[in-house]
């Protein structure tokens, strides 16, 4: 079977042909570069960590970065997709920022690279992820050399280690580009259907193009970390049609993606538990406001 699915290679239209062919580079290229990230990680865990803790700490930033930007090239240069980026300009890029992106396919880890890529701060980037992900051989190692966290869906379950790891971004002054999804998953219409009916009982206005937001993990990461960051980047992916799939990416159906930020800095994010969760709620409304607003302006012209 081919990568785009049931249609047959040799039915396929020059363009269509290339168009596929350059997906499978740039799939190839992707796995070559997490793999030479794997393999950096090995030999400086045995040769450089029991010496030097900070200066494992360094390469690992270095290989992050490179594994991370050379994503991004891949994508935006080889896959031919324009990242449009608008909203606030990040003025202080070397400040500590925690980035609560939406989520709506698997590409938004590519667009978190991309925007990464173009502040220097790849290297300091650090995910949110599902415990699951650290199994999957390669692309979840990757993930937990760069000090990653894992979760598994209950806070207190994951309570300890997460406090532990945020005293050692503390502790260790560690560069922080720290990424969460609150929606906890990515967003499909049998998942938006549970979020509707959620927010209804709730009491809070539905939303159509976001989720409902999960509150516990950011209420715990501002608060622990308030020290430590400058800001939170509220960041809005949209897609041209829809989230493209793997095998879209792939074949070539991606040309153009927006990408829209907001910068708040850290002392306008409540200390209040309740505020706090309020204030999280409040700007995924405006992440609908936003994506609406697109959709409406597409529709009209």
């Amino acid at each position: 079977m081919s990568l785009v699915g049931n249609l047959k290679i040799g039915t396929m239209s020059p363009l269509n042909l290339y168009k596929t062919f350059k997906g499978v580079l740039f799939l190839l290229s992707l796995a070559f570069g997490l793999l030479l990230f794997n393999l950096h990680c090995f030999v400086i865990f045995l040769l450089v960590r029991p010496w030097s803790l900070r200066y494992y700490r360094h390469l690992i930033r270095l290989g992050a970065a490179a594994w991370s930007n050379h994503s991004a090239w891949c994508f935006e240069q080889g896959q031919g997709v324009e990242l449009v980026i608008t909203g606030d300009t990040i003025s202080d890029p070397e400040e500590n920022a925690l980035l609560i992106p939406n989520h709506q396919a698997m590409v938004d880890i590519l667009l978190v690279f991309a925007f990464a890529r173009r502040y220097n701060r790849a290297g300091h980037l650090k995910w949110f992820a599902k415990e699951a992900i650290k199994y999957i051989p390669i692309f979840g190692w990757a993930l937990a050399c760069t000090d990653s966290i894992y979760m598994k869906r209950s806070w207190q379950k994951d309570k300890n280690k997460v406090e532990q790891m945020f005293s050692r971004f503390h502790q260790e002054d560690i560069p922080l580009w720290l990424a969460i999804f609150p929606e906890g998953t990515r967003r499909t219409l049998r998942k938006q259907e549970i979020s509707i009916l959620f927010s209804q009982r709730q009491g809070v206005k539905p939303t159509s193009k976001v989720m409902y937001p999960r509150t516990k993990g950011f209420v715990a990461t501002v608060g622990a970390l308030r020290g430590h960051l400058k800001a939170v980047y509220n960041i809005t992916f949209r897609y041209q049609d829809h989230p493209p799939s793997l095998t879209g990416l792939l074949s070539g159906s991606v040309d153009k993606i927006h990408l829209h930020v907001q910068r708040f800095d850290i002392s306008s994010v409540p200390e209040d538990e309740k505020a706090m969760k309020q204030w999280l709620i409040e700007r995924f409304l405006e992440k609908e406001s936003y994506l609406n607003f697109a959709t409406h302006s597409k529709e009209d012209s």
